[in-house]
């Protein structure tokens, strides 16, 4: 029998205790992170001046705080454990009363410019246009944001960025929606995806990663209104006119000897090795080294367990891959590098390093 490594039992029983904590407490999306009870009007009138931007309350992402540091570390000498009692006012912040203890320069991230979006957050659902192309788009996005709130808010956080309670523990990270930065899509690189990419995503799961396939739990008109509540989790996604225009796929290649040969030319002249190894398996002299755009340690793929390929295991899955790369991670895209005979090449080559069959694994008592 061969032991399960301390760090996945960690991992799994953080995520387990999350889960649990989560529905005894609270079915809803508040308990991870708290709105702070104060009119959008008045907080615009104290920030911005009547004739100002309008300014939303704040939200504060209490789960993100509770699994750093303890109770006492706020409680109940910064803020009162009562309703009412913490008048919280940007004064007093910045009088460093409050957030401001610690939200200070010193500490932690102070009160700039750019940083007022971490907690001032706009109504996502209002944002969504009332019509586009005949669909209720408002009614979608409501109905997507009760789906999202059930199944999605444990991992991605309330306001989609990815700081839900179970994301500490987890790696990869959740995907952080503000930000628009999406790895499996069939537009070029550094594009939005189209709707359908995230609803196959949130269909098909991510493997490798806690993203699980949600085929089979809720339909697809679910997943759909799903996406059109994610798409007000990022700034201005769903105001744009016109939807990004997906690549040229073309027709595949014949998987022949000398379509192999040819592709792993290409994948010594790329330096692909450099991170996956020259066998494929994720071990190149790079690959300890790699990090995501936000900073977090990332593997590079492992390109003989075809079972975990981030997007559909299939030729065309990978040579979409190539040709648009990975956002947000050290994946470059070559549409514009390779041409498509060569992807295609590329392509056939990585898929002849998979094996077929993902390995069972067997319990002790089997």
């Amino acid at each position: 029998m061969q032991a399960l490594p301390c760090k996945k039992v960690l991992i799994a029983s953080g995520i387990l205790l999350c889960g649990l904590l989560w529905g005894i407490t609270s079915a809803s999306a508040e308990y991870g992170d708290i709105l702070f009870e104060r009119s959008e009007a008045k907080v615009t009138e104290e920030l911005a001046g009547p004739a100002g931007e309008v300014v939303t309350p704040a939200v504060f992402p209490h789960w993100l705080h509770r699994i750093r540091f303890r109770c006492l570390a706020c409680h109940p000498y910064i803020f009162k454990m009562k309703k009412g009692a913490n008048p919280v006012t940007m004064a007093k912040i910045k009088e460093e009363e409050f957030c401001g203890r610690c939200h200070n320069r010193r500490v932690a991230f102070g009160l700039e410019l750019d940083t007022c979006y971490r907690c001032h957050v706009k109504p996502v659902v209002e944002k969504a246009a009332a019509q586009k192309d005949g669909i209720d788009t408002k009614a979608e996005a409501q109905a997507g944001k009760i789906i999202y709130e059930k199944w999605c808010v444990l991992c991605h956080g309330v306001t989609g960025r990815g700081n839900g309670p179970a994301a500490f523990f987890l790696v990869p990270k959740p995907r952080n929606f503000f930000d628009g930065v999406f790895k499996i899509r069939t537009t070029a690189s550094g594009e939005l995806p189209l709707d359908d990419d995230v609803v196959k995503i949130i269909a098909n799961g991510m493997p490798g990663s806690s993203m699980p396939a949600w085929k089979g739990l809720i339909t697809t008109r679910q997943a759909q209104q799903t996406t059109t509540y994610i798409k007000t989790l990022m700034e201005d996604w769903l105001q744009e006119e016109e939807p990004p225009e997906p690549i040229s796929m073309g027709e595949p290649l014949p998987v022949t000897t000398e379509s192999i040969t040819k592709g792993k030319e290409l994948y010594s002249t790329m330096k692909c090795w450099e991170c996956h190894g020259n066998g494929g398996k994720g071990d190149g002299p790079s690959a300890s080294t790699l990090k995501d755009d936000w900073g977090f340690p990332i593997k590079a793929a492992d390109l003989t367990q075809q079972w975990n390929f981030r997007g559909g295991p299939t030729v065309t899955d990978i040579f979409r891959t190539f040709s648009t790369g990975l956002n947000g991670t050290p994946m470059p895209a070559y549409f514009d590098v390779l041409s498509e005979e060569d992807r295609w090449h590329l392509a056939n080559f990585v898929k002849s390093l998979a094996r077929d069959k993902k390995p069972v694994l067997k319990t002790f008592w089997e």
